[in-house]
């Protein structure tokens, strides 16, 4: 799938992070796999920060059903299109490409053809009796800041209630916002529900439509995913009673954006970076002389597909070690790593993984407990979270085809190592049953083995009857032995086959064995009997 998107040429640090590198590619395109449902979704407690300045739209008496056009800053991306200006309703919503009607109250599942709907509150509304309530946008940093401010839905039972939302956008990388704050005097009515998400060029769902739903089991703190474009969010005093709490905030992130942290040396001038897909030399993204040992992270947004980073250093010393430490961690949207070589910048001219790298990423990963180990054994082992849909292969077909694959792989290049274990791999070290395969000990790769005290990457996927998954993120991983001398003993795992230590009443007939750990860098061992 082709990107669509340039962050181009090599503009120094306060040009590209302002406004004015987004003036030379914000025409608009329409790629034509572009559908909202590609965003991520993720709840968080966070702070609600009131703005007082910026362009007040509406207030008091005269908030009631308009709609008013704003001119961004710098053109935002939204749903893989750069929009120069947006369209502003009292009603709780921004649309993109044209305005909604005065009187639509339901953004999302509307037939209205605006090219994109934002919708933190969807709902009629209007002010309370407070003078404070009121529609306004300011500019924040590199947010553009749309806030409702001391507003109630207009319902039957009275104007008791008073709530404050803001829709923030990220000029930069098209990361949306909604952030909610306090809400007082909520009423009891069961009317105006609000609908919240996003919705495409029209209110086909799910493709066209990625909103949340709140009921009277769910709280917004658990919202789950709409089940129609019609699902709504339950606001409301009347028991259960619904309402966001202060500070809730719902971001949505393009799965096809990237954000690279990158941190310079103490030649910051020497470092470039560029972003190219698969079988072009034509960088989509790309950034250079920066600041020496400072960090600049640069958006990258572009759609599916595979790419390859290459971060350079023009002298030929990399961005470590004589000169500093530096690195870079190149994440998605929602902060999950795709390369992580932070604090890693030991390589020549060329910092490259072998193999690209895959957008979206999947859901497939290394369980917590064990990520970003940097201290391990080659007895160490690491292992994935086990998949639903692997178990549910355990015993039933194939079980050769079913399973996890592992890639091992040094951010600067050099080794790439990608090992399938299958449902009916015999891993003896570890539990039999369906959940055997998602462990990898490091010391059983007896062929091209992993490197000793250098940084890598690992990821880990699914495959289900033959099929694999996308790769999860990456997380940090190192064999660590010092001065390569490291410490060799008999296997002591009782109940296993090659269990070894302590061993008593060994007939001497050739039926038993002694095991040591594996060493890849050993060639001989040496047993002592006393």
């Amino acid at each position: 799938m082709k990107p669509f998107n340039m962050w181009s040429g090599s503009l120094p640090p306060a040009i590209r992070k302002s406004s004015i590198a987004f003036l030379l590619f914000f025409a608009v395109c329409h790629p034509a796999s572009a559908q909202v449902s590609n965003y991520l979704f993720v709840s968080s407690a966070g702070t609600y920060v009131p703005i007082s300045g910026g362009t007040l739209l509406t207030a008091g008496t005269s908030w009631n059903n308009q709609v008013y056009p704003v001119t961004l800053p710098s053109p935002f991306f939204f749903n893989g299109v750069w929009y120069p200006s947006m369209f502003v309703s009292c009603n709780g919503f921004i649309t993109f490409g044209t305005t909604a009607t005065g009187t639509n109250y339901k953004p999302l599942s509307s037939t209205e053809n605006y090219s994109g709907a934002i919708s933190p509150f969807g709902t009629n509304i209007w002010r309370n009796t407070l003078t404070s309530g009121g529609v306004r946008w300011q500019q924040v940093g590199r947010e553009v800041v749309v806030q409702w401010a001391d507003a109630r839905r207009f319902t039957s039972t009275g104007n008791h209630e008073h709530l404050s939302f803001q829709a923030r956008l990220n000029l930069d990388n098209g990361v949306i916002r909604f952030v909610y704050g306090p809400v007082l005097q909520l009423n009891k009515s069961l009317e105006r529900f609000p609908q919240v998400g996003l919705r495409g060029a029209n209110n086909s769902f799910p493709a066209n439509v990625n909103n949340r739903e709140v009921d009277a089991i769910r709280y917004w703190g658990a919202s789950t995913k709409g089940t129609s474009n019609l699902a709504l969010c339950r606001f409301t005093s009347k028991i259960p009673a619904r309402s966001p709490a202060n500070g809730l905030t719902f971001t949505y992130a393009w799965n096809g954006g990237m954000e690279l942290s990158i941190t310079a040396d103490n030649n910051g001038s020497q470092t470039s970076w560029m972003i190219q897909p698969v079988g072009s030399n034509t960088p989509l993204c790309s950034g250079s002389g920066y600041a020496s040992n400072t960090t600049t992270v640069v958006p990258c947004l572009v759609t599916q597909g595979q790419y390859v980073l290459k971060v350079l250093d023009s002298l030929g010393d990399g961005l470590c070690c004589l000169q500093g430490t530096g690195g870079y961690v190149l994440r998605d949207l929602i902060g999950r790593r795709i390369i992580d070589n932070r604090d890693n910048g030991k390589f020549t001219v060329t910092s490259s993984v072998d193999l690209p790298f895959d957008l979206p990423l999947g859901s497939d990963h290394i369980v917590d407990s064990l990520a970003d180990r940097e201290h391990l054994f080659t007895q160490d082992y690491v292992q994935a979270q086990p998949n639903d849909d692997v178990r549910a292969q355990w015993l039933i077909g194939n079980q050769a085809d079913d399973g996890y694959q592992w890639w091992f792989y040094n951010p600067n290049g050099g080794y790439s190592r990608r090992l399938f274990m299958a449902l009916n791999a015999n891993n003896y070290q570890f539990p039999a049953g369906p959940d055997r395969c998602t462990f990898m000990r490091l010391g059983n790769l007896t062929a091209n083995i992993l490197p000793l005290n250098i940084l890598l990457n690992v990821k880990v996927r699914s495959r289900v009857n033959g099929v694999y998954r996308s790769w999860g993120p990456a997380t940090r991983l190192k064999i660590d032995l010092p001065a390569l001398c490291p410490i060799v003993q008999l296997i002591d795992e009782p109940g296993t086959p090659h269990h070894s230590c302590g061993l008593t009443n060994v007939l001497l007939h050739s039926s038993k064995f002694l095991w040591a750990t594996f060493i890849p860098t050993a060639t001989k061992y040496k047993f002592n009997f006393t």
